[in-house]
């Protein structure tokens, strides 16, 4: 079950963060929009740099993509090391 983690309350329509991973996992995670596409917009090694990436694409003025949720990703799918060079 997923857990909201963050929620911008400055924004219309309330976006959130949610974390859907489960306790105890240190391994590769991945940020997917929640809006109805589903798309991945990265997968890291692991959950600290997705959950920073996560409040990056939340904030309206910076990411711009709206509410999202942070889980589990197999480490194939792994697109970027670092938060940082997914947002820059």
């Amino acid at each position: 079950m997923a857990t909201i983690i963050h929620t911008e309350p400055l924004q219309i329509g309330g976006e959130v963060i949610l974390l859907d991973i489960p306790e105890g996992y240190e391994g590769p995670a991945k940020v997917v929009r929640t809006d109805g596409t589903d798309e991945v917009l990265a997968a890291f090694p692991s959950v600290k740099e997705a959950r920073a990436a996560a409040y990056f694409a939340v904030m309206l003025g910076l990411g711009g993509y709206g509410s999202n949720v942070v889980q589990p990703a197999n480490p194939e799918d792994i697109t970027h090391q670092r938060w940082e060079d997914w947002a820059f």
